[in-house]
Parts: C-alpha cells; sequence; structure tokens
C-alpha cells in the first residue's frame, strides 16, 4: 500500500488571528483510502472544527501552498508523540490495523516576513522535501 498524504487545518472561525495559516499534514502508510477515511475522524480531525484534505500527488500538494512556506518535521530519531498517538488511535479503531504515521508541520503566508515568527529548533526538527515518500521510515 502506497503512502497517503492528508493536510489538517482549523477553520477560521476556531483558529487564532495570525500573520500565517499553520496545518499538520500526515502522512500515512499501510491502510486502504476507505480504512484512513474511517480511522480520520476523530483521530486524526475532527470535522467540525477542522478542515482536511486528501492529497494524491506531489503536484497536487504543491499546487496547494501559499506563496512563501516552511515545510517542518521531527529529525528522524527523534520521538513524534503525534504520529505515534495516531498510530496508536488508528489500531484501536480498526482493530489490529498496522499502519505507520509521519506527523509534519507546515506554516505558510503570503510574505516570507510573516514566517520569521516560526522558528525551526536545528537540535530536533527539519526543514523537510514536500514530496510524497514512496514509503514511511525505512
Amino acid at each position: 500500500m502506497s503512502v497517503q498524504r492528508i493536510i489538517v487545518r482549523k477553520k477560521a472561525e476556531y483558529s487564532e488571528t495570525l500573520a500565517y495559516r499553520q496545518s499538520v499534514v500526515y502522512d500515512v502508510e499501510g491502510l486502504t483510502g476507505e480504512q484512513l477515511l474511517a480511522a480520520a475522524e476523530g483521530i486524526l480531525f475532527v470535522s467540525a472544527t477542522d478542515e482536511y484534505r486528501f492529497v494524491d500527488s506531489t503536484e497536487e500538494f504543491n499546487s496547494l501552498l501559499m506563496p512563501h512556506y516552511k515545510f517542518y518535521a521531527l529529525k528522524k530519531g527523534q520521538f513524534d508523540q503525534r504520529a505515534d498517538a495516531a498510530e496508536q488511535c488508528i489500531g484501536l479503531r480498526l482493530v489490529g490495523a498496522k499502519c505507520r504515521v509521519r506527523a509534519y508541520n507546515l506554516a505558510e503566508a503570503s510574505t516570507a516576513e510573516a514566517l520569521s515568527e516560526i522558528l525551526i529548533n536545528p537540535v530536533d526538527t527539519e526543514v523537510c522535501e514536500t514530496a510524497i515518500p514512496k514509503k514511511l521510515y525505512d
């Protein structure tokens, strides 16, 4: 099964008014599209407060980005609590389903200056490529 990507962001009425837009991007491996849709509601997003979109390709993902963005995640080897919790919750909801999850942060703005507020800790966080990987974690 291939890696599937979902973008989750708070609806405007539930988000803070900032100069930039913050989203969480999940890459999920090991589930069918139907399984991911069934498991995602309430685990990766809550439809009452979040906007979400499944993305099929890197080109589609890149076309959705604002002019200025930072796409970043924890470095490999760092414990990703968000991804681990998602994997465990999906396993409970879809009894026995095994999947891998990687979580990213996406900060977008119309100007580069607005992103200067986003600090990436070089000890545990790295800027990432936007390409959807063929496989999560070798």
